[in-house]
C-alpha cells in the first residue's frame, strides 16, 4: 500500500495555481455581471407588473383574430365523433370546429355539454337541453347568461352561424329553429327553455 501511494503521489498532477487576471479582464467580468443583474431585475419587474384590462382585451382579441370563425369549420365523418349515419338522418358527415377553434372554446371555459353539441348533427339536437334550436341559439343563451366574455361570445356566434349555415345549405335544418325565427317569437332575454 505504501509503494502504491508513493507511485500515485509521484505521478499525480499538481493543482494549477490560480492565475491573476489582468485588470482589463476583471473589469470586463464586472461589467458582464452588472449587465446580467440589470437584465434579471428588469425581467422580474415586468413579470410582477399587473396586466391592465385593456392590454388583456387587446391580446385576447388578437388571439381570436388568429382563428377566423368562418375558416375554423371542418367536415368530420360521423364515426369520428361516435355517431352512426342512421342517427344523423343517413348523412355520413358533420360540420364541427377545427382544433384551433376547439382550443379557444376550452380556453374560454365553454361547458363540455355545449362543446358536445358542436360535435353532433342537427338530427341529434332534439335531444339537447334547448330542444330543436340551432347552435346560434345555444350561444345566444350563453351570452345572455354571461357564461362567456362578450367579445368571445361574438366570436363564438360567428362560428355557430358558419356551421348552421352549412347545414342549412344542405337542407339538414328541417324542424330546427334558427335564432332569427326564435327572436320573432320571443321578446326579451332567451333561456334554454325559451322566454
Amino acid at each position: 500500500m505504501r509503494f502504491a501511494n508513493e507511485i500515485v503521489r509521484t505521478y499525480r498532477p499538481r493543482p494549477a495555481q490560480p492565475a491573476v487576471a489582468p485588470a482589463e479582464l476583471q473589469q470586463a467580468l464586472r461589467q458582464m455581471e452588472e449587465n446580467l443583474r440589470k437584465g434579471l431585475e428588469s425581467i422580474a419587474k415586468s413579470v410582477n407588473r399587473p396586466i391592465r384590462p385593456q392590454k388583456y382585451m387587446t391580446a385576447a382579441e388578437a388571439e381570436l383574430a388568429y382563428v377566423p370563425p368562418d375558416k375554423s369549420v371542418e367536415v368530420l365523418p360521423v364515426d369520428a365523433v361516435g355517431l352512426k349515419p342512421e342517427e344523423c338522418g343517413g348523412w355520413d358527415h358533420i360540420y364541427a370546429p377545427n382544433a384551433d377553434a376547439l382550443g379557444e372554446m376550452r380556453g374560454y371555459g365553454v361547458h363540455p355539454a355545449i362543446i358536445r353539441k358542436f360535435f353532433t348533427c342537427p338530427e341529434m339536437w332534439w335531444n339537447e337541453v334547448d330542444g330543436n334550436a340551432d347552435l346560434e341559439y345555444t350561444v345566444e343563451v350563453m351570452r345572455e347568461a354571461r357564461e362567456v366574455p362578450p367579445f368571445f361570445a361574438r366570436w363564438l356566434m360567428k362560428l355557430a352561424k358558419a356551421i348552421d349555415d352549412r347545414y342549412e345549405k344542405e337542407g339538414r335544418l328541417k324542424g330546427v329553429l334558427r335564432l332569427k325565427e326564435l327572436r320573432k317569437r320571443y321578446k326579451g332575454p332567451l333561456t334554454s327553455v325559451g322566454r
